[in-house]
């Protein structure tokens, strides 16, 4: 985790147009209604998202969520140990061209 940390940043610090984002936080933010209006894959890197769905769902460094498009959602961004950091990846509808859809739901053997 911490080479792909250091990778980010060396990237980050090259000031050019990039296709993702990072988005860091040294206290623990409450976010109220933010709107998803794209598919989003957020990798948290450091820290937790908690995110307000159905019940509280925790995401976890070295973790990820893909969300669908939402017209607001909840979430917290927790540091641990140090400040909070996630990678964020934004998709277009038009990315999934081409990919089967599968309908049903996958099914878990919890034995």
């Amino acid at each position: 985790m911490e080479n792909l940390l250091s990778a980010l940043n060396n990237t980050l610090n090259e000031k050019c147009e990039l296709p993702f984002s990072v988005y860091t936080s040294i206290k623990e933010q409450k976010l109220l209604n933010v709107p998803i209006t794209k598919p989003l894959l957020i990798v948290v890197l450091n820290g937790n998202k908690a995110l307000d769905i159905d019940n509280e769902l925790i995401c976890h460094s070295g973790e990820f969520i893909f969300l669908s498009n939402s017209p607001a959602i909840n979430m917290r961004n927790i540091p641990k140990n140090k400040e909070y950091c996630a990678l964020l990846i934004e998709f277009d509808y038009q990315d999934f061209k081409g990919l089967q859809i599968n309908c049903n739901p996958p099914i878990y053997n919890r034995s």
